[in-house]
């Protein structure tokens, strides 16, 4: 597995998840790369991927803000690169922190085009001081998104996937997506197939937290709508990990894009979403039991509630997280691998 930890916090963390994996007893080997580096290390990282087909990653943006808005996002970058044209992120109630849940019970996967839309990555400056930023829209990834979603369905027991488009404001490209949409679903007759604008879907979900189970929209309202859900369920996106799936190559990361660069070497992060990018990395990989393992031990450790990190109220550093969450693994199955 190519493991690019990333800047920040990032490092910390990646060895965090390979105790808590190897601990598992996760058979899993790491080539450990740096593309936030150079150009070179990052084409090397591409190739990597290519070789290991499946990756974990931190955020790979460079230190410097100088640096960051001198070049595309490698963050996006990568994703477009390694044509990984989904992203899929679970919002699900997590156990043990129901004094900051505002929807209790809430389980929606959100997919996004990770490729395209403003993710197509095409801004220039065609005269001083004037901008442009061209949002791509194509039938065929938008196809490839809504197939992926009803797949998604039938493999996880869902019954409904829900298009969420903005058709009165980009009739063109939002009503191409609509036709790719009902495309699919025709194909698919025992999945609910539903369209609704982002407003009324909105509106829906405000007064029935069951009125989605899978939801698709582009790249810009799937950012909100994942920003959304994790207020809803009361904690946010650091106790969460995503997936970017292409057709050959997969690469999971947390859903928190910080950085951590004021508090990096601290021993206070949490590293929940971290330890699930490798979690989905096991269960992308066919390795079921491992991933179950460790996600009913963070679990019970959430339940228990006496090593919670600063971020939820707790006093706990990351390495007594880790420490119990380890004795966790021990007494599930008494594992040897930790």
């Amino acid at each position: 597995v190519t493991v690019m930890p990333g800047v920040g916090t990032g490092p910390e963390l990646a060895e965090v998840m390979f105790e808590v994996l190897e601990c598992a007893g996760a058979p899993l080997r790491y080539e450990v790369l740096h593309p936030e580096r150079n150009e070179e290390e990052y084409n090397y990282t591409l190739q990597s991927i290519k070789r290991n087909g499946v990756a974990i990653k931190g955020n790979i943006e460079p230190k410097s803000s100088t640096e960051l808005f001198l070049a595309q996002p490698k963050n996006m970058r990568i994703k477009k690169d390694m044509d990984l044209f989904v992203d899929v992120i679970e919002c699900k109630s997590f156990p043990g922190i129901e004094n900051r849940v505002v929807h209790k019970q809430l389980d929606i996967v959100v997919m996004r085009q990770n490729t395209e839309g403003e993710y197509a990555l095409l801004e220039h400056e065609p005269v001083r001081n004037v901008l442009e930023n061209v949002q791509i829209i194509t039938y065929y990834n938008t196809k490839r998104v809504c197939e992926y979603a009803f797949n998604y369905a039938i493999a996880n027991n869902r019954c409904k996937v829900t298009l969420l488009h903005n058709q009165h404001v980009n009739p063109m490209t939002e009503n191409l997506m609509r036709e790719a949409f009902d495309e699919v679903a025709n194909k698919y007759p025992d999945i609910l197939g539903e369209k609704h604008t982002v407003n009324h879907g909105l509106k829906m979900l405000l007064k029935n937290k069951n009125a989605w189970d899978i939801v698709i929209t582009n790249s810009v309202f799937g950012s909100m709508l994942v920003s959304i859900l994790f207020g809803m369920i009361g904690n946010d996106a650091r106790l969460v990990a995503e997936a970017n799936v292409g057709e050959r190559y997969m690469i999971f990361e947390p859903a928190y894009r910080g950085r951590g660069l004021d508090i990096a070497g601290k021993d206070i992060v949490n590293p929940t979403g971290f330890i699930m990018s490798g979690v989905l990395a096991l269960e992308g990989l066919g390795h079921k039991k491992p991933a179950e393992y460790i996600r009913q031990a963070l679990n019970e450790l959430y339940i228990e509630g006496k090593t919670l990190t600063i971020d939820l109220g707790g006093k706990a550093t990351t390495r007594e997280f880790v420490r119990n969450l380890v004795q966790k693994l021990r007494n599930l199955a008494k594992l040897v691998h930790c």
